[in-house]
């Protein structure tokens, strides 16, 4: 079994398109990484360390107003920006500017279409955050938002180069009457190219993430992995730190890869054409782009599910929630729950089709 394995993770990792297309995209996405380098944007870090760890309040207002051009006040203007939902603003008293911050919430509440119960679970988490928010420096964690949705895409695209071939590209050659032949058996072959499959969906998805934290890490310094998340997303009411939040975005990122490795394996199967199925998984790759308005309740939430169009900052802006047996659960709890269980159903399907297709191909 070990070695059937090990033919099959040898087999898509000789892929030649599949190893030009990685180093590609793995230069694409430390590409956009290090712009922030490029543009001067780096420039800002140190002075922003100055006022790292201080109270969003009066004081630390006051002194913005008086210095507004100032870099190390960058992203206490941009906070204020977005409580205010103006690109000008007054000088506010940090009373004024919580207050305009709950208006900002509530606007977000009805473009979401929410319900009672929903805005009560959410005021509740309001509730638990505590005010003033602390200002921390956090830029190792916050430029990673600006590239895990890159990275979400580039897995994607690599999975489906990658994985729909490993059926396909037997039966297109004839070798699939040969491997079917051998002592290993249809169940233990399907085995090993599920765990390659998966395998490669890891190995991929863990080296582009942790590629980018740690070349953010090594430019900006780990200051600010306690930062709430509040000072960049104002109206996010998850009380975890951002760089909490990173690590749960490679935890769904891992999900995403994995919804995309079983859905690649049921697509080879079910085609038995590898640009075929690798044509639908960047097909709907872009489709998944599409954002389908709140009001459209039902219809929104399924097409929100979908991985590839899920991933990135505004999932932890997402307030529509599900309801399951009386107890709600946000977007962070439900995709963890659907999505192993869509990878499961891919999976059923593309063994039953394996077993038919054994059988028909004899």
């Amino acid at each position: 079994m070990f070695s059937l394995y090990k033919y099959e993770l040898k087999k898509i990792f000789s892929q030649k398109y599949f190893t030009i297309a990685f180093l590609v995209l793995y230069a694409f996405v430390m590409a956009v990484s290090v712009t922030p380098m490029i543009t001067g944007s780096i420039n800002s870090i140190k002075p922003k360390q100055e006022i790292s760890n201080r109270l969003l309040d009066d004081s630390l207002f006051e002194e913005f107003y008086s210095n507004r051009e100032d870099d190390k006040y960058h992203d206490v203007n941009d906070f204020i920006k977005y409580c205010t939902n103006s690109e000008k603003f007054d000088d506010l008293s940090a009373n004024e500017i919580y207050g305009k911050r709950l208006e900002q919430l509530s606007r977000e509440f009805k473009t979401d279409n929410l319900n009672e119960g929903e805005i009560k679970y959410w005021l509740e988490k309001e509730n638990e955050l505590n005010k003033p928010f602390v200002y921390q420096a956090d830029d190792a964690y916050s430029e990673i938002y600006e590239v895990v949705y890159v990275i979400n895409f580039v897995v994607l695209v690599l999975v489906a180069l990658a994985i729909t071939g490993i059926f396909a590209d037997e039966k297109a050659t004839g070798a699939d009457q040969i491997l079917l032949s051998s002592k290993y058996g249809r169940n233990k072959l399907f085995t090993a190219k599920v765990l390659s499959s998966l395998t490669v969906g890891f190995i991929i998805t863990t080296v582009m993430y942790a590629s980018i934290v740690g070349i953010n890490l090594f430019i900006y310094g780990s200051d600010g992995f306690d930062a709430g998340l509040q000072i960049h997303m104002p109206t996010c009411l998850y009380s975890i730190s951002i760089g909490t939040s990173v690590l749960i975005m490679y935890g769904q990122l891992l999900l995403a890869s994995l919804v995309y490795v079983c859905f690649s394996l049921l697509l080879s199967i079910a085609t038995n054409n590898h640009p075929a199925s690798s044509g639908i998984m960047i097909v709907m790759m872009f489709l998944s782009m599409f954002n389908i308005p709140a009001k459209y309740r039902v219809i929104s939430q399924i097409w929100d599910t979908i991985p590839s169009g899920h991933i990135g900052s505004w999932s932890l802006k997402k307030y529509q929630l599900i309801k399951v047996f009386g107890t709600y659960f946000n977007s962070l709890e439900y995709t963890t729950i659907i999505w192993p269980l869509m990878a499961i159903i891919f999976i059923v399907i593309a063994k039953m089709l394996y077993n038919k297709y054994q059988v028909e191909g004899r």
